[in-house]
């Protein structure tokens, strides 16, 4: 039995460290500025002051990073930004789309379970306080950056936000941003 479980942990451990050697997420300067940025955005958004009424933005960031889209609905504006295509327009039934979604889909499947703690997003956090809005972020690439902002309750309940979906141009600047509401 010991024997058994000797073995299951030498697998998940390795499978862990094959897992993580495969990510990209390590946090430097550009991905720093990009965070501070994307938090600034968001505590002025127009869209998200309607949607989290509350006077002062509080939040709480996962300091945890993941790699990929975030959720799938999200990916026809990736993929429609990568074929500079207005997302409106996008021919799901075209063969080039459904390629590049099923590559998109299958690479963020791939590597969902990579995370990286990022020094950056808890030092953006700073103090605990009295949060509102909770922000996780995922990287696609150096260039593209997934946020989900969530309303934070006080009692268990269902909740609603915003998904964003940054592109970055080659002077570390928004280049295009994508939004989407969502309810649970």
């Amino acid at each position: 039995m010991k024997k058994k479980i000797v073995i299951i942990l030498f697998f998940l451990v390795i499978g862990n460290i094959d897992i993580n050697a495969q990510t990209n997420l390590k946090d430097n300067d550009a991905f720093c500025d990009q965070y501070s940025m994307i938090v600034e955005l968001i505590s002025n958004d127009s869209i998200a002051k309607i949607e989290f009424p509350f006077k002062n933005f509080a939040f709480q960031i996962d300091s945890k990073l993941s790699f990929g889209i975030g959720f799938p609905f999200m990916t026809r504006f990736y993929i429609a930004e990568t074929l500079g295509v207005d997302p409106k327009n996008l021919d799901l039934k075209d063969s080039v789309v459904i390629k590049l979604w099923i590559e998109t889909e299958k690479e963020d499947y791939n590597k969902r379970k990579i995370f990286e703690n990022s020094l950056c997003l808890t030092e953006i956090q700073g103090k605990e306080s009295d949060d509102n809005v909770y922000l996780s972020f995922s990287r696609k690439s150096d260039k593209v950056v997934f946020v989900n902002a969530s309303r934070i309750y006080k009692y268990p309940r269902h909740t609603n936000g915003i998904f964003y979906l940054f592109f970055f141009n080659e002077n570390n600047n928004i280049d295009k941003i994508y939004r989407d509401n969502w309810i649970e």
